[in-house]
């Protein structure tokens, strides 16, 4: 692996500040959360690190569940109003 491979596999890789960065949280929410969350990670020591794959499937999955969710909150509105009319 020369230099330029190792860099790009490099770009790939989060600590837990530059990942708390990426997913737009605080890094002690992100520290406090990441097992919740089930976020995979590597330690290197005392570090944490992340891969950009890994971050962007908690994304997605966060993403699924919010749209899964609004999905549920039309279907409670709609059985709300039913109801109201009977």
């Amino acid at each position: 692996m020369d230099r330029k491979d190792i860099l790009k596999v490099m770009e790939n890789i989060y600590t837990s500040k530059e990942a708390a960065e990426y997913l737009g949280v605080g890094y002690s929410t992100l520290s406090i959360k990441k097992e919740e969350w089930k976020i995979p990670y590597v330690e290197n020591g005392s570090r944490k690190l992340f891969t950009k794959d890994a971050l962007d499937e908690f994304l997605h999955r966060k993403e699924k569940e919010i749209l899964e969710e609004d999905e549920y909150t039309k279907y409670l509105k709609r059985e709300l109003r039913r109801a109201r009319w009977c």
